[in-house]
């Protein structure tokens, strides 16, 4: 059944024809009750409507309520999970999105600044880690490719050592060393040929 109507907006004249899906190229008409609430020509018409018009606030009871109604066993999702053939596919799509460029993570290129160090919300002071605490020393002090004991630039490794053998986060605490340079210290075979004022900032 074709209908016509006139835009409210721009006054043109739309009706409900439409084309179907794929595959076939009958027309198609929207239902006459679907139909029957448009009353725009087009979606730039109903934004140009909807102009200056500010949408009613909800009350804190009224969200509280409709928070209870989709909420636990009364989500419509609820108990409900994807195959594992659905699951493949999500994953095999993200994957070829990733290396298309078309899914960016919203983090991907950024610093964060504002959510490092005591902003963080895994911050844990002194009660730090062994993992976390070397991390934290190479984030400030960076991974210079120079042993400060033996002045060596050849050794294939280099780590960050404690000079008083106490993990603490104090930045002038920490010495850069060569691997053998390190184990040597640690086992006490070694005086560290560091002068009394050195720090690695």
């Amino acid at each position: 059944m074709l209908i016509i109507k006139k835009c409210l907006i721009c006054e043109k004249k739309f009706n409900n024809k439409r084309t179907s899906r794929q595959n076939s190229g009958d027309p198609t008409h929207i239902s006459p009750n679907q139909f029957f609430k448009a009353s725009f020509c087009s979606v730039q018409c109903s934004g140009i409507s909807q102009r200056g018009i500010s949408k009613p606030k909800h009350s804190k009871q009224w969200k509280l309520e409709q928070s209870k109604r989709t909420r636990g066993k009364n989500h419509p999702l609820f108990g409900k999970k994807h195959s594992i053939k659905t699951k493949i596919q999500m994953s095999l799509s993200r994957i070829k999105g990733f290396k298309n460029g078309t899914i960016i993570t919203w983090s991907k290129g950024k610093a964060l600044l504002n959510m490092r160090d005591t902003n963080s919300n895994n911050w844990k002071g002194k009660k730090v880690g062994y993992y976390g605490l070397h991390a934290w020393v190479k984030r400030k002090l960076g991974t210079p490719h120079i042993c400060s004991n033996c002045k060596s630039e050849a050794s294939k490794k280099y780590e960050w050592c404690s000079i008083e053998h106490l993990y603490k986060r104090d930045i002038k605490n920490w010495i850069r060393l060569c691997t053998k340079c390190h184990r040597n210290y640690d086992y006490g075979n070694i005086i560290l040929n560091i002068p009394k004022n050195y720090h690695s900032i």
